[in-house]
């Protein structure tokens, strides 16, 4: 399981199957819906300003999304994904 990361006031928790949850530290809600990666994660999560880089185990093919891809963006604010760059 990764470790959990505080980007721009959220905190960002991976779950062991690929789950990923912002919460607000404060208040403990939940800051948007979970995000699915169908895929575990094989490094701690890494905050960059307001987001944060995810490393999913293997290649994926993220949610909506085309081409496989090795590190994924997830913006902390929002729970929206996007690649860094295609690598596999």
């Amino acid at each position: 399981m990764s470790s959990p990361v505080i980007a721009r006031g959220v905190l960002v928790v991976a779950a062991q199957d690929g789950s990923v949850f912002g919460l607000d530290p404060s208040t403990q809600n939940q800051r948007w819906e979970p995000v699915r990666l169908h895929t575990s994660l094989d490094a701690d999560l890494v905050a960059s300003g307001s987001n944060v880089l995810l490393a999913p185990t293997g290649c994926v093919t993220p949610p909506g999304q085309e081409g496989k891809l090795y590190y994924i963006k997830l913006d902390a604010q929002n729970g929206a994904l996007s690649s860094i760059r295609e690598v596999c």
